[in-house]
């Protein structure tokens, strides 16, 4: 039986955990940590392949359990059943504190911590630097991740205003009122370069504004709160306004929407069709 430490929960600020925090606490009951590395279409994923885990962790497979079976778009957020069923059948419950990593350091966790937002898991933060960090300081690990012991009782609640259709996108786009922020590099952001996906068109969303996701980070991790809020600054961001964040498929703009939450930008969505979508479409506008 667990026993709930719900105090954690008040006492915790922002969204991330360091790994000291994470070492003294892997042992206690309420907290599942999860592995959510993925592949990428356009890296070199061999050092993600027959890696080692942090102790105790459950693969959280974000590209097939945690993506919707039905769609053609490789990362589309799954349905609000799908997702708890399958997190049920992981054994996590309501009550557990989630920490999320990856092997790259930041870079699929973001993803799998907006998931867990969007549908309505409020205890859910991300392990600055991964296993990437953990690994730089020596710490033990396993060779393989720990198997689910049973199912459990989980249920959230949908959380539709942190997810945007290409409807919506296409309304704002030609709105003042609220900002599109494009993460890819500057070169896919201005068309000088081929997209990594086949068949998808070059440019960028009408009045969007590019910001690299690598400019947010420090080597495998998060730049400090004060440098991050300075980088929103300078790019004239406005804290009341609706911030919509887009990348490729929809994995890297959760690493550039996670550090804006950090900054005190609440009010903040994922086009979770991103340029994988757009790009394809012919009559949709771009720049």
């Amino acid at each position: 039986m667990k026993i709930i430490f719900n105090e954690w929960w008040y006492k915790m600020e922002g969204n991330l955990v360091s790994t000291d925090w994470l070492s003294k606490h892997i042992d206690d009951p309420n907290i599942i940590i999860l592995d959510a590395t993925s592949d990428s279409v356009h890296d070199n994923n061999t050092k993600t392949n027959n890696k080692a885990y942090i102790p105790g962790s459950l693969f959280f497979d974000l590209k097939g359990k945690f993506s919707d079976p039905d769609s053609a778009l490789v990362h589309t957020a799954p349905t609000y059943d799908h997702f708890r069923e399958n997190v049920r059948k992981m054994g996590i419950s309501s009550d557990d504190i989630v920490i999320i990593y990856d092997a790259k350091g930041i870079h699929f966790s973001p993803r799998a911590w907006w998931l867990f937002k969007l549908m309505g898991h409020e205890k859910v933060f991300v392990l600055d630097g991964g296993l990437k960090k953990w690994l730089a300081e020596g710490r033990h690990v396993d060779i393989a991740p720990k198997m689910p012991k049973n199912n459990s009782f989980w249920e959230g609640a949908y959380n539709k205003a942190l997810i945007a259709s290409k409807e919506e996108i296409l309304v704002k786009c030609y709105s003042d009122s609220d900002t599109i922020i494009d993460v890819r590099s500057h070169e896919r952001f201005r068309g000088a370069v081929a997209e990594p996906r086949e068949g998808l068109r070059s440019g960028h969303i009408p009045n969007s504004i590019n910001l690299p996701f690598e400019q947010l980070l420090d080597g495998c991790c998060y730049k400090p709160s004060d440098e991050l809020k300075s980088i929103f600054t300078e790019k004239k961001i406005d804290l009341e306004s609706v911030l919509y964040f887009y990348c490729g498929s929809g994995v890297t703009a959760c690493i550039a929407l996670l550090a804006a939450y950090q900054c005190g930008y609440k009010k903040v969505c994922l086009y979770d069709g991103s340029w994988a979508e757009w790009g394809a479409i012919e009559h949709l506008p771009i720049e």
